[in-house]
């Protein structure tokens, strides 16, 4: 779909979207037209609603260029990107009844389509889900939308991971090289 040119069209884009249930989002646009604050321009309208607390910086920017699918996945809403590697993506997500976040590891389509790589993404979420342990990050999910998408819903851990932590002190001390190690290695 083309990007929006009007408030309009940017709130056509977000219900396609299903990031806000249409009675929240109707009462929202309501309120705004009855005291005359809709903004006519898509990037203004955008940015009230991140403002808001209604969508993310990152929903807005994906919905100003046009791009409206696939921020609901099962029941998981995607909140933002938090990485990427050579076959997946990962993002916070949020649990659509308990509001919980979480990381999502998203494998897309063409990726899916290679077995190879397929069948390295089930066994790694094979894995994941067997190994109980408080340093490990745990599963809670897997599944697989229309043969396109597989995905693994982990813990979400917020920090800093452990190689930015290297780069910003540039020297560790010791101790402190040796626990993180000691952490690393009951995991």
């Amino acid at each position: 779909m083309p990007a929006p040119v009007t408030s309009d069209d940017f709130l056509d884009h977000l219900r396609e979207s299903s990031l806000i249930a249409e009675p929240k989002l109707g009462d929202y646009v309501q309120d705004l037209r009855r005291t005359n604050d809709l903004p006519r321009e898509p990037e203004f309208l955008a940015g009230r609603l991140v403002r808001d607390g209604l969508i993310t910086s990152f929903q807005a920017q994906q919905i100003l260029q046009g791009r409206y699918k696939n921020f609901v996945v099962g029941p998981y809403k995607l909140l933002h990107p938090l990485g990427a590697g050579g076959m997946s993506k990962v993002f916070l997500c949020e649990h659509s009844e308990t509001g919980r976040h979480l990381a999502m590891k998203i494998l897309w389509y063409p990726r899916a389509a290679d077995p190879v790589i397929l069948a390295r993404f089930v066994r790694e979420a094979r894995i994941i889900n067997g190994l109980k342990h408080p340093n490990i990050v745990r599963a809670h999910d897997f599944d697989c939308r229309d043969e396109k998408l597989h995905y693994i819903v982990m813990d979400f851990v917020d920090g800093v991971a452990f190689d930015e932590l290297v780069k910003q002190r540039t020297q560790l001390v010791p101790e402190h090289a040796a626990h993180y190690m000691a952490q690393t290695a009951c995991g």
